[in-house]
């Protein structure tokens, strides 16, 4: 009941903005963040402890004294004189992210999709081969639509309206579903809200209106 009602208050809070900014909004907003801030710090703590501290003092991997210099070192960017240090370790995290991304991508969005593909234009069965073509078109297209070095005319310039239409299709799925997944959150809190902390939810409902409405009316006396 306690965590219903603090759930509650938080969405009253948030929601609270639909009306106007306000104290109440900053202080949930800064509520979240200060959460979200101090529980990465504890957990960056703790990994620290585990996988750095404990190894090196039981003298198992002193090869993780290096990743502990670099880290210190993203510290330096608090100094004047010494910020430019930070740039090793930054460029050694972004250079290994990017080789990394880039690896996962290539394999799972290229590698695995022409391995999918091959089997269903080997199958000249209904759908699969349908569905092959499809993926074999839109890709094609799409790849000339954001070909820039070639003027959009003739067989080109219909490749890559119909790419273009294949990005609209795409654009237009990725909204509906994050729209979709919105209203699912929605949902859940108003669950929460007029099931799980009634009949408390409703006071507190009531309070934020009459509130609203108050200051609705203090503001019309000032003007």
């Amino acid at each position: 009941m306690i965590g219903a009602l603090i759930t509650s208050v938080m969405v009253v809070m948030v929601w609270s903005w639909l009306y106007r900014h306000n104290i109440f909004f900053s202080f949930a907003e800064h509520t979240i963040v200060g959460i979200a801030a101090g529980y990465a710090m504890a957990v960056g703590i703790g990994n620290l402890q585990k996988l750095a501290y404990e190894p090196i003092v039981k003298g198992t991997d002193y090869s993780l004294l290096f990743p502990i210099v670099f880290g210190v070192l993203l510290f330096s960017r608090f100094s004047r004189v010494g910020s430019w240090l930070a740039s090793y370790p930054l460029a050694l995290i972004i250079g290994t992210g990017t080789g990394v991304a880039m690896r996962v991508i290539i394999d799972a969005q290229v590698v695995r999709q022409i391995i999918a593909t091959i089997p269903l234009l080997a199958k000249p069965v209904g759908l699969d081969l349908f569905n092959g073509v499809i993926i074999v078109v839109t890709l094609v297209t799409t790849v000339v639509f954001f070909l820039y070095s070639a003027e959009h005319k003739g067989l080109v310039g219909r490749a890559a309206r119909i790419g273009k239409f294949a990005v609209f299709v795409v654009l237009g799925n990725l909204y509906g579903s994050a729209i979709s997944t919105r209203i699912g959150h929605v949902a859940g809190q108003m669950v929460v809200l007029l099931i799980e902390s009634a009949p408390v939810s409703f006071g507190i409902v009531a309070i934020a209106v009459a509130a609203i409405l108050v200051d609705i009316l203090r503001r019309r006396s000032k003007q």
